[in-house]
C-alpha cells in the first residue's frame, strides 16, 4: 500500500505553502487573504485567513486563491522541481490536488518530507524553514512534532515528522474505508509514535 499513489488532498498544503512563499504570492506565515463572503460548509472557513491559520484549519479556498495567483506555469515548474508524486496538474490550478489528477504514494511523501527536513528541496532556505514552521503541532523540550492531515471521500492521510535531539522520524500514513478521514488516521499514527 505504501507504493500506491492516491490523491494528496490537504497534505498538498505543505508544498503549496512553500510555493506561495517561494513565488512571493504570500510574504510570510501571517499573509492575509480576505474571505470572499461565500459561505462554506465549515464555519472556520468563513472569515479572513493567514497562511498559518489556513494550514491549521485546512482552508481550501485560501490555497485555491494562492494557487490561482501562482499560476499554472510556475506551479508546474515548482511541482516538477520538487518531484512531487506523478506531477500531474492537468485538472486545473485550483483543483489538481483535490481527489483529482495529482497523485502521490506514502513512500513518495516520505521522500519529499525528508528532503524538506534536510533543506534539500530546490527552494530557498527561508521557504523551507517557513514550510516546516507552519506544520508544527507540538514542541516540547526540543522535540518537535510536525504534521498535516488530508481528507478525501473515505480517504485519510497524516504525514509529518518528529525531530528531537537524538533522532528524526519522518512518516506518511493513509487509510481508506467508510468514514475514514485525516483526523482518524492522525489518531492511529499518534498511537504508533507514542509506542
Amino acid at each position: 500500500r505504501a507504493r500506491i499513489r492516491l490523491s494528496p488532498c490537504s497534505t498538498f498544503k505543505i508544498p503549496n505553502s512553500m510555493i506561495g512563499l517561494e513565488t512571493g504570492v504570500v510574504k510570510d506565515l501571517d499573509h492575509v487573504f480576505k474571505w470572499d463572503g461565500v459561505p462554506r460548509s465549515r464555519q472556520p472557513w468563513n472569515q479572513d485567513h493567514t497562511l498559518r491559520s489556513a494550514v491549521r484549519e485546512s482552508v481550501v479556498w485560501y490555497f485555491q486563491e494562492l494557487a490561482k495567483q501562482v499560476g499554472a506555469q510556475r506551479m508546474q515548474k515548482l511541482v516538477d522541481g520538487m518531484n512531487y508524486g506523478n506531477r500531474d496538474l492537468s485538472a486545473g490550478v485550483t483543483k489538481f490536488w483535490l481527489e483529482s489528477t495529482l497523485l502521490i504514494s506514502a513512500d513518495e511523501q516520505v521522500i519529499f518530507l525528508r528532503r524538506l527536513m534536510r533543506d534539500e528541496l530546490p527552494l530557498s532556505k527561508r521557504s523551507m524553514e517557513l514550510g516546516r514552521a507552519v506544520i508544527v503541532l507540538d514542541d516540547q523540550n526540543g522535540t518537535v512534532f510536525r504534521g498535516k492531515t488530508g481528507s478525501g471521500s473515505n480517504l485519510g492521510w497524516f504525514v509529518g515528522a518528529v525531530t528531537g535531539p537524538r533522532n528524526e522520524v519522518v512518516f506518511a500514513a493513509n487509510a481508506s474505508g467508510m468514514g475514514v478521514n485525516g483526523p482518524s488516521v492522525r489518531k492511529i499514527v499518534e498511537g504508533i509514535l507514542a509506542e
